[in-house]
């Protein structure tokens, strides 16, 4: 059974402890199956497809969040032309990858990726999310509006996608549950930096 199971005219997701009936796409004011956004304080922020011209300032968006030593595996700056390599690769394979722009600078991003090569056939159904925002962007959600768009994109191209989220960023954890991830485990106190110990929280999504 999947974790956001159609039926009939709604579909249900999990939603803060409890499945609730979210409308179908067109049903509700352009709504789609993840539920409304609400309004962004960021108004002139555009959340779009990414190009090739935005990886030099995907990269100065990304390195400081690695530096941050809190939210992503990587802890810290990685070379520019290896980031840019990578997210040409994903960029070149058609894959989900989305940005938030604020007037020309990258200020989030969001892609999902296969979770294993295509040798691996049982599991090229699956996808994996990665996400995050400039510090000075968030909790105004822009974080949902880049997840809704790229979880968008993914139809047709995985059936299921992925996540870890660490158990210290709540704020992160709490938008997954609301765009219709559920735990499926955790590996407690697997994370462990500068004194700090922390839960990854396994989540997925049936699309």
């Amino acid at each position: 059974m999947g974790l956001l199971q159609p039926h009939a005219r709604h579909d249900r997701r999990f939603d803060g402890g409890e499945v609730v009936e979210v409308p179908l796409p067109g049903e509700r004011g352009g709504s789609d199956a993840f539920g409304m956004q609400r309004p962004s304080t960021f108004t002139n922020v555009v959340v779009r497809r990414t190009e090739l011209a935005d990886l030099p300032s995907l990269v100065e968006c990304l390195n400081p969040v690695f530096e941050e030593r809190r939210f992503l595996a990587i802890i810290e700056a990685l070379p520019p032309d290896e980031v840019i390599a990578y997210h040409r690769a994903t960029l070149a394979a058609g894959h989900p990858h989305f940005v938030a722009i604020d007037g020309d600078r990258v200020v989030g991003l969001c892609d999902i990726v296969p979770v294993a090569p295509p040798r691996i056939a049982a599991q090229m159904h699956n996808g994996t999310l990665g996400m995050l925002l400039a510090p000075e962007y968030r909790g105004a959600g822009l974080g949902e509006r880049l997840m809704r768009a790229s979880l968008e994109a993914c139809r047709g191209k995985f059936e299921r996608v992925q996540l870890s989220v660490y158990s210290h960023n709540e704020r992160a954890h709490k938008l997954y549950l609301r765009c219709g991830f559920i735990e499926e485990g955790r590996r407690r106190g697997a994370w462990k930096l500068d004194g700090m110990t922390s839960d990854i929280i396994e989540m997925a999504l049936f699309i």
